[in-house]
């Protein structure tokens, strides 16, 4: 060890790179109600979680739906509902602000999504 070898331990201190915003957040159908998800990293480290929220509101009552470490993930909607969706970021102690939403509306047919107004 270095002790034995008469050099001081040195510290050298962690570089804490907080999470940032993801960008970009698209979707497209995979079937009448799955939803594919996609949104760019925007400087996250490998490792980072990002959460992926809904809201049948878009005013405050999100709720984590899928959690993953990559760039792009599926979700379910509900025909017949509105859906908000947004992505954060988590790294170590720090979490990024919500990425922009996207609302849709899922009617439950093939191929028949329509944003919602």
């Amino acid at each position: 060890t270095l002790n034995k070898l008469n050099v001081p331990p040195h510290n050298t201190p962690a570089t804490h790179t907080p999470a940032t915003t993801p960008t970009g957040l698209e979707y497209s159908m995979k079937s009448p109600n799955e939803i594919a998800l996609k949104w760019n990293r925007n400087g996250n480290k490998s490792g980072t979680v990002f959460n992926v929220q809904t809201s049948s509101t878009g005013s405050g009552d999100w709720s984590v739906v899928k959690t993953t470490t990559k760039t792009r993930t599926e979700i379910i909607g509900t025909p017949g509902q509105p859906l908000y969706i947004q992505v954060f970021a988590v790294r170590s102690n720090s979490t990024s602000s919500p990425s922009g939403s996207i609302n849709i509306w899922v009617d439950g047919e093939e191929n028949g999504l329509q944003i919602a107004a």
